[in-house]
């Protein structure tokens, strides 16, 4: 079994933690904590550093329920902010 780290908003410096991560064969899923990257973070994304991308579709109960569900199916062992704008949907 494939140990599994979620990084929510892997942006900035964020967006090396995934490459780092995987070296370690982690299997890297990313969060984002909106349905739009911040314009200041666009750039830095790379999403093919990740196996999975996630979506929150908004921060109702319904959404962070499903984000939940697709989060069980992965069973990360951690689940981390890669830049501020992460801080609250990781420690949730």
């Amino acid at each position: 079994m494939s140990k599994t780290i979620c990084i929510v908003d892997g942006y900035s410096t964020g967006a090396e933690l995934a490459p780092l991560f995987r070296k370690e064969g982690w299997r890297c899923v990313h969060i984002q904590s909106n349905p739009v990257i911040p314009g200041d973070y666009l750039l830095s994304f790379r999403p093919e550093t990740f196996d999975k991308h996630l979506i929150l579709k908004d921060h109702s109960p319904a959404a962070m329920r499903e984000l939940a569900v697709s989060l069980a199916f992965y069973g990360p062992t951690f689940i981390i902010p890669g830049t501020e704008t992460g801080v609250e949907l990781a420690d949730f």
